[in-house]
């Protein structure tokens, strides 16, 4: 079985803030980015909030607290400043979850 990755025609720009407090920025060509509106309902009323997938084919070192830009993004960045709030079509991952097929990564998925 051959996986079909035509819906991953586009390039997204993923940053990670490092230990010693650098920027460090990869740009992964072939990717599919979705975001989905969605709707919570707490004991104050409902409110909108955004969630996304994002799928990488092959393996893709991706983890949580890395912030995904839809597109290919500037060189550098302001850490403090790149937040989904200031940056339209900006996501910050939360979880990342790589799929296998016959023990091989064929993909890997993120969201948040």
């Amino acid at each position: 079985m051959t996986a079909d990755y035509r819906l991953c025609d586009g390039p997204v720009t993923v940053y990670r803030r490092l230990k010693d407090g650098t920027v460090e920025r990869t740009v992964h060509p072939r990717a599919f980015l979705d975001f989905d509106k969605v709707r919570s309902v707490g004991k104050t009323g409902s409110e909108d909030a955004m969630s996304f997938l994002l799928v990488v084919p092959g393996e893709a070192d991706l983890m949580p607290g890395d912030k995904v830009l839809d597109g290919i993004g500037p060189e550098e960045v302001d850490w403090a400043t790149l937040v989904p709030a200031a940056v339209p079509g900006l996501c910050v991952i939360r979880h990342v979850d790589p799929k296998r097929v016959g023990g091989r990564v064929c993909h890997v998925e993120a969201g948040g």
